[in-house]
């Protein structure tokens, strides 16, 4: 779990998923869980950091 602690500890993760390389993996059947997980990433970078174009 060592080398995950780092990479996700900014990140906090629903128990319900599985983080794979970077790839959100949902017990459920597939869904467009990726793409959703990378707007969440997204929103939380700009919420953190200042946004050039404002």
């Amino acid at each position: 779990m060592g080398i995950w602690q780092g990479q996700v500890a900014e990140v906090p993760i629903e128990p319900a998923f599985y983080v794979d390389m970077g790839i959100l993996l949902p017990k459920n059947p597939p869904s467009p869980a990726v793409k959703t997980f990378a707007d969440f990433l997204q929103g939380k970078a700009e919420d953190f950091l200042p946004n050039p174009l404002t």
